[in-house]
């Protein structure tokens, strides 16, 4: 399987959707002056879909489904450049950057 081939992920609209929801929502916490907590809040919600979706991925591969396990990483390294992207802000918004 090719984990890098991101025209598997492409197909899935509803998660297409769902990345530029939380892409716009991320950029839009930067400049409200409540940023902090909401970032704290998008930042809990991020950890519970990665749990969410790294159980998911261990149940497809304990039941071999190959194909639905590869799109669920793919799905994870999204959300971990999300994370990434989170991080980046936090640190931004508490001066550290």
């Amino acid at each position: 399987f090719d984990l890098g081939n991101e025209q598997h992920t492409m197909r899935d609209t509803a998660f297409l959707m769902e990345q530029l929801e939380l892409r716009e929502e991320l950029d839009a916490i930067e400049r409200k002056p409540d940023a902090e907590s909401l970032l704290a809040d998008f930042g809990a919600r991020l950890a519970t879909s990665i749990k969410q979706r790294s159980a998911l991925m261990l149940q497809q591969l304990d039941s071999e489904q190959w194909a639905d396990a590869a799109d669920t990483v793919r799905k994870l390294r999204f959300l971990d450049k999300l994370q990434q992207q989170v991080e980046q802000l936090e640190e931004k918004l508490l001066g550290f950057e």
